[in-house]
């Protein structure tokens, strides 16, 4: 599974072909496989909660450093894009931003004909971008920093205070993302990572109840009635 998963992911660079979460599950399972051979069984468990904190950390720390190199999402204009574009944004959008959900689906349509088209000359406007200017700010500096309190304090060693709040940063970033933004194969598998990371010998913490029942919800999403009530909600 390892090899079948980091081949593809990982060495053909695949990047435009596949989601950037399944490198997360690639990355897991070379981890997982490195820790059978390297380790003896009874410190495997405490090594895969290790690797879970730093895998979660460093995700975080690159995610980051990526926002900073992007003038789009700085200035908020990458959320003024995705939220009046993206489906998935168009419920939040309609409601905090006060946008007619007919408009928005106009603008997916247009992307949709933009990216299906050879006609260089196709142009349209972005309808509720107006709406967002102050709401796209204020997601992106959110963002910036529960991001990067995950990343600092997953990095660090337990043995710094703020690493004590990782699971803190961890789930209020959960809360405040994933009902906006489904994105559910990065959830899952941040769900798991959470989990496997909190809990501690022979017990199970609050927060890793909480990685928990994420886990076991996120599939719900895949039920038609579960999705339509989410766009209307």
């Amino acid at each position: 599974m390892a090899l079948i998963s980091a081949f593809p992911y990982l060495i053909f660079d695949l990047d435009g072909y596949v989601p950037n979460h399944k490198h997360i599950y690639a990355y897991v399972l070379v981890s997982i496989c490195l820790l059978f051979f390297f380790f003896k069984e009874d410190e495997i468990l405490s090594k895969l909660r290790d690797q879970a904190k730093y895998i979660i950390g460093l995700c975080f720390l690159f995610a980051v450093i990526g926002k900073f190199l992007a003038p789009e999402f700085l200035n908020g204009g990458f959320f003024e894009f995705t939220n009046t574009t993206d489906p998935r944004f168009f419920g939040f959008t309609s409601y905090v931003a006060g946008v007619n959900p007919t408009l928005l689906l106009e603008n997916a349509a247009n992307i949709d004909h933009l990216l299906n088209t050879n006609n260089t000359t196709f142009s349209f406007k972005l309808n509720g971008v107006e709406n967002l200017k102050t709401i796209g700010l204020i997601i992106s500096y959110w963002t910036i920093f529960i991001e990067g309190m995950i990343a600092i304090s997953f990095c660090l060693p337990s043995k710094f205070s703020l690493s004590k709040y990782r699971n803190v940063f961890l789930i209020a970033f959960i809360i405040t993302t994933y009902p906006i933004a489904t994105v559910y194969g990065f959830a899952i598998i941040l769900a798991a990572l959470g989990y496997i990371q909190s809990t501690k010998e022979n017990q199970i913490t609050k927060a890793s109840i909480f990685y928990m029942l994420v886990f076991i919800a996120l599939p719900l999403i895949a039920i038609p009635f579960v999705r339509i009530l989410g766009y209307f909600v």
